[in-house]
C-alpha cells in the first residue's frame, strides 16, 4: 500500500522531530552506543516534543493515529542503542547526573 503524499511528507516531519528530540538528551558515545546529557528541564523537553508532533499532525490533516506507530518504532529503536550501553550497567550515576537540575527549575 502506497503512503500518500501528505503521510509521507508527516513520516518526514516526524523524523526530524524525532531525531531533534532526541538530540537535545542523548548523544552518540560511539556508532550503536547512546549515551544521556544533562536535562534542566523534562516538563519543557517533553512539552516542546509533543507540540511539535500535534502541529504537524494538524498542518498535514493527518491523524496522531496513522503516525503513532512510527513515534512509538523511532522511542523504541533509541531505547535499545542506550540499554545496550555495557559501560553503564549497574551504574545510574549518568543516568541521575542528566537529570540533575530538573527538580531545581
Amino acid at each position: 500500500m502506497q503512503q500518500s503524499p501528505r503521510k509521507s511528507k508527516l513520516v518526514y516531519s516526524i523524523r526530524n522531530i524525532v531525531n531533534e528530540f532526541f538530540d537535545s538528551f542523548l548523544e552518540y558515545e560511539n556508532s550503536k552506543t547512546l549515551k544521556p546529557k544533562r536535562v534542566i528541564n523534562t516538563w519543557k523537553l517533553t512539552r516542546s516534543f509533543i507540540q511539535s508532533i500535534q502541529y504537524q499532525c494538524n498542518a498535514n490533516g493527518i491523524s496522531y493515529d496513522d503516525i503513532s506507530a512510527y513515534i512509538i518504532s523511532s522511542i523504541n529503536e533509541r531505547i535499545k542503542k542506550l540499554t545496550n550501553n555495557k559501560k553503564l550497567e549497574g551504574s545510574t550515576k549518568n543516568f541521575l547526573d542528566a537529570l540533575e537540575g530538573q527538580s531545581k527549575t
